[in-house]
């Protein structure tokens, strides 16, 4: 067991220092195993050991890892290593369906978890509303607005994530060549529809159906017009609809980043339903519409 020294906080903005002895177990390490069921996507998962709470080298591979798909009892899959904790396999998961997953370690034993890839929920449309010009007295017009329309299946319990991202083309004055950047479009919504399960971050909108089970809806949601001002711009909506693992470890990941470092938050705990070990295993389907900005 080693023993780490910390400063009081409230001493210390009194102008002293306490010094304090807090002892912090060393836990051997364990199998951490990351994968996600994505549809149209081969299986992939990374193989890595746990770390320390205080360590803060990289998580080190296991590249001896045997990595195994299974649906009920049948092997559908087996994962080959690229040597650098990375496995991946031949074949894709099916919407709709359930599977579990299995990693085995000579030196680190057994570790797996179960879940589900949903069907996936069509786009019906998206509307765009872009200012045609300065705001009110020529003030700067900082914002633009979406409307995304989908349909909710009924008599389930349904997550999702709304994410976009910016494509833009411009030809290197240089080579003469054309050249693509893309970058993920931050957006924000104060639907009420959403309002009460809206977790917002650089990944897009997290939320599930609590308030609108079984219908068609249109939401609201806006960016920041600086994103997509200059020039042309594709923009690509993605509408996923994804598993309750999947949510619950997306949104307490993020609820943890927003709260690091700050010596008065409570400790959020990120969600892990890998048994034996750490790591989430989880699934989605996505639609997709593209928006031409001229």
């Amino acid at each position: 067991m080693k023993k780490y020294s910390f400063i009081g906080m409230a001493v210390l903005f009194a102008g002293c220092e306490l010094v304090v002895d807090v002892d912090v177990p060393v836990e051997p390490p364990v199998l951490t195993l990351n994968a996600f069921m994505i549809q149209d996507s081969i299986w992939s998962a990374k193989l890595s050991l746990s770390r320390h709470i205080l360590d803060e080298a990289d998580h080190q591979p296991v590249t001896d890892g045997l990595v195994v798909m299974y649906q009920g009892d049948h092997a559908v899959d087996t994962l080959v290593g690229d040597g650098n904790g990375l496995y991946t396999g031949d074949n894709t998961p099916v919407p709709g369906e359930a599977y579990e997953i299995r990693a085995t370690s000579a030196t680190y034993g057994v570790v797996r978890g179960t879940s589900y890839i949903p069907l996936p929920v069509e786009i019906g449309s998206v509307e765009v509303d872009l200012p045609d010009g300065p705001g009110p007295g020529g003030s700067f017009v900082d914002k633009f607005f979406i409307k995304l329309r989908m349909k909710d299946r009924a008599g389930e319990e349904n997550f999702y994530q709304i994410a976009a991202f910016v494509e833009k083309r411009w030809r290197d004055g240089r080579t003469g060549e054309t050249q693509i950047t893309r970058r993920m479009l931050l957006m924000s919504s104060k639907d009420p529809s959403i309002d009460n399960e809206n977790v917002g971050s650089s990944e897009g909108i997290f939320f599930k159906d609590l308030l609108f089970d079984g219908r068609e809806i249109t939401l609201s949601l806006e960016s920041e017009y600086w994103q997509i001002q200059s020039g042309p711009a594709r923009v690509f909506f993605f509408l996923r609809t994804i598993s309750e693992d999947f949510y619950r470890y997306k949104t307490t990941a993020l609820l943890q980043n927003e709260t690091s470092g700050n010596p008065f938050a409570q400790p959020a705990g990120v969600y892990n339903n890998i048994e034996n070990g750490f790591g989430i295993f989880g699934g989605f389907s996505q639609s997709f519409f593209v928006y031409e900005k001229k």
